[in-house]
């Protein structure tokens, strides 16, 4: 799904988004369609599914990413999103003035090339509700061998991810006018508030394919 740069201090194992969907209440819905015009808000949240170890120098997770309209009106947004950027900060602080311990940024050399033709690779999500998706990546650690100086040392971490809403040569103003009385069309990058994991010294390794 995605295109990567190597880099010493984090490895990205990608794969396909699986398991999208969209959470609509009865509230939501019933004011659906006079909440058309407002003001747009969309927030980023990632959360742990699962989280592992394929060697004594790798964390791996399976993320939850989640999309949720805080705003008053819909908000379109496609859903081949792709990450772009990674980010792991000691705590909040640090991650609020972009004090990082370990940065990645991706080339999305997969991005579509060709216009999207109408609205079925996107998704609605009205006011109050929430897109969401599954995706995997690791991080470099630190398990405190003397000839392995780089990686997150043992204790918590804060991770952030930055993903691309908008991935086609073409520009998405018209998109955006052509779509309108659906909602409004997302087409800027994201970031994900600051999500905290542990750093075990001794943790379990498993074989990954």
């Amino acid at each position: 799904m995605k295109s990567m740069l190597p880099l010493v201090l984090l490895v990205l194992s990608s794969t396909s988004a699986v398991c999208p969907q969209t959470v609509i209440t009865k509230s939501a819905r019933s004011s659906f369609a006079h909440r058309m015009n407002g003001k747009p808000q969309l927030e980023l949240a990632t959360g742990i599914v699962e989280q592992h170890s394929c060697s004594a120098h790798d964390m791996g997770f399976t993320l939850r990413f989640t999309f949720r309209n805080t705003g008053d009106t819909a908000v379109i947004l496609d859903k081949s999103i792709l990450i772009a950027d990674i980010m792991v900060s000691r705590d909040p602080k640090s991650a609020a003035t972009k004090r990082y311990e370990q940065e990645l940024r991706y080339d999305l050399f997969d991005a579509p090339k060709s216009a999207p033709a109408d609205l079925s690779s996107f998704v609605i999500i009205p006011p109050g509700n929430v897109y969401e998706f599954e995706d995997r990546l690791s991080v470099t650690v630190n398990d405190g061998s003397p000839l392995f100086k780089i990686g997150l040392g043992p204790g918590t971490h804060f991770l952030q991810v930055v993903v691309a809403t908008w991935n086609y040569l073409a520009r998405p103003i018209a998109f955006g006018e052509k779509w309108r009385d659906k909602g409004y069309l997302w087409s800027n990058p994201m970031t994900s508030r600051p999500m905290p994991f542990t750093v075990e010294l001794n943790r379990p390794i498993k074989k990954c394919q």
